[in-house]
């Protein structure tokens, strides 16, 4: 695991150099960060409601997508229109499975609602292969899906 530093642009100066975090550092943080994400939840149904901790884990991420975004020097969209998209989006994609898993944590164990959660991938594939008529179903996609099973078993 070596890191690697990058050039300055022309004409700015090298006075910082960045490095370069190894993918398998990246990996393992965002699966230990993913993986815990359940225990939390269930430690944190002892003192919270189900509602509030998915409003906390929407608020944090979203103060450090706001961090990230300054860090950047980057903006915000200013235009109604994807700030609508944005919201159905982040209803369904973020707040509503956020607030179900809580919900149900409440009545099973945070390992069962990793496992839930982990059949995500397989089941859109899969879901896609019978909705998607236009797809052909390649062997290439089975064996994939056939690997994703043996691997959640």
């Amino acid at each position: 695991m070596s890191a690697t530093t990058t050039a300055a642009a022309p004409g700015v100066p090298n006075t910082m150099k960045a490095t370069r975090v190894p993918w398998q550092l990246k990996f393992t943080s965002l699966a230990f960060i993913w993986g815990s994400s359940f225990l939390l939840m269930k430690i944190g149904l002892r003192s919270l409601a189900p509602l509030q901790i998915s409003g906390l884990r929407i608020l944090s991420g979203a103060a450090v997508l706001l961090l990230l975004l300054t860090a950047s020097r980057g903006r915000l969209p200013r235009d109604r229109r994807i700030w609508g998209h944005l919201m159905v989006t982040g209803f369904f994609l973020g707040a509503l499975p956020f607030s179900l898993f809580a919900l149900g944590e409440e009545r099973v164990s945070s390992a069962l609602a990793g496992i839930g959660n982990s059949i995500t991938p397989i089941a859109t594939v899969l879901f896609s292969l019978l909705l998607l008529r236009a797809d052909r179903i390649a062997a290439r996609k089975i064996a994939g899906v056939l690997i994703g099973f043996v691997g959640y078993w």
